[in-house]
């Protein structure tokens, strides 16, 4: 597939060098034009098991290889790989017309042309967009709300894959969390990005986040992934409170806000059972990174449940994107808030990215949240 992509990315830039050539009255042989064309797509092919390995292990790395090249690398990667879904079928139409003998067949290389720049133009955006998040506001309102937290805010984060590529970020991400003076911080899982070379590093920017009632995280797959008992106990010794299977109350008034978390789904540790037979009753609000515990909450009556994990698929539909997203093709509960029956679910775009750098038409947000009785 990879060979594919590049093959016809060699024919598109040898098209393009003969028009250069042509517009600027340069003499380039055919044959020159093919080479350079096939040299610079060998080279892309052949540098990316470096470029993997360094994004998959996610060691520390130079900002410049990190937020230049690989970024821009990523971009030209995904364009790539995109434009299977417009060169496939294109390509077959022009091998008929080769058959036919027909001089339309040329029509294949313009057409590559026009797909990879144009992908690689959208994808060199979308890392850039990447590097941007908004407060995206939200209320939730629900008759087990106490009357004692109308208008309590809580400040949800989700997926901060904090690493290489978000680790300067992420010093963003904290001072606009703090300047919410929220009543509660809650993190709903994948602070890491991949391995555990920045677990210290991510204890360090959720324990300087900074709310009312304390932050609290629920652990998603990727936090597994690498050292779960270490980043835990690392969140904790930085004053977070990690919820695994637990809750705790918060009191005002008198009145009592039951909040509960669940370990990951993924690699078997949630188990909403053990945190019912622990919570000195019902949560009203669950952490859960995976949004598809949703049905098993809703079906236990837990009234509100925060996830994240989707991304929002990071590519939607510009300024509607819960209306049409990648994250869509694999989740019933992708993006934004959703009700079954008496119980709801907010599923946060999160911040970080997983994959290519890239986010199109789905912002990263910090979501607050606004609690009120129904």
């Amino acid at each position: 597939m990879s060979v594919w992509t590049h093959v016809t990315g060699a024919i598109a830039t040898q098209f393009v060098l003969g028009r250069v050539a042509i517009a600027c009255a340069l003499a380039i042989p055919v044959g020159v034009s093919w080479a350079i064309a096939g040299a610079l797509w060998g080279l892309s092919l052949a540098v990316f098991p470096v470029i993997g390995r360094g994004v998959i292990l996610d060691a520390p790395r130079h900002w410049f290889r990190a937020q230049v090249i690989e970024r821009v690398y990523l971009a030209h990667w995904s364009a790539a790989f995109l434009s299977m879904f417009f060169l496939v079928p294109g390509a077959l139409v022009a091998v008929v017309f080769a058959a036919l003998g027909s001089p339309r067949a040329a029509f294949f290389a313009p057409l590559a042309a026009w797909v990879h720049g144009g992908l690689l133009g959208i994808g060199l955006l979308g890392t850039a967009l990447a590097l941007r998040f908004r407060l995206e506001p939200s209320s939730i309102s629900h008759a087990c709300i106490p009357q004692a937290f109308n208008g309590y805010r809580i400040a949800h984060l989700s997926d901060l894959h904090i690493g290489t590529w978000t680790s300067k970020l992420a010093d963003r991400w904290v001072a606009a969390t703090n300047a919410l003076d929220a009543d509660l911080v809650v993190v709903t899982g994948d602070l890491v990005t991949s391995g555990d070379r920045w677990l210290e590093r991510i204890a360090e920017v959720i324990g300087a986040m900074r709310a009312r009632d304390g932050v609290v995280v629920a652990l998603g797959n990727h936090d597994w992934f690498a050292d779960g008992e270490r980043l835990t106990d690392l969140l904790r010794a930085a004053g977070v409170r990690v919820l695994r299977n637990e809750s705790f109350v918060i009191e005002r008034d008198g009145q009592r806000l039951v909040v509960g978390g669940v370990d990951d789904s993924w690699t078997g540790r949630a188990n909403l059972e053990e945190l019912l037979a622990n919570a000195v009753s019902l949560p009203q609000v669950l952490l859960a990174h995976d949004p598809d515990l949703f049905r098993a909450a809703s079906a236990l009556g837990i009234p509100i449940t925060l996830s994240g994990h989707t991304h929002g698929g990071q590519v939607g539909l510009p300024f509607f994107p819960s209306l049409l997203n990648m994250a869509m093709l694999a989740h019933d509960f992708h993006l934004g808030l959703y009700r079954r029956e008496e119980s709801l679910l907010y599923v946060s775009p999160g911040l970080g990215t997983s994959g290519p750098p890239v986010r199109l038409g789905v912002p990263a947000a910090i979501v607050v949240h606004v609690l009120s009785s129904a």
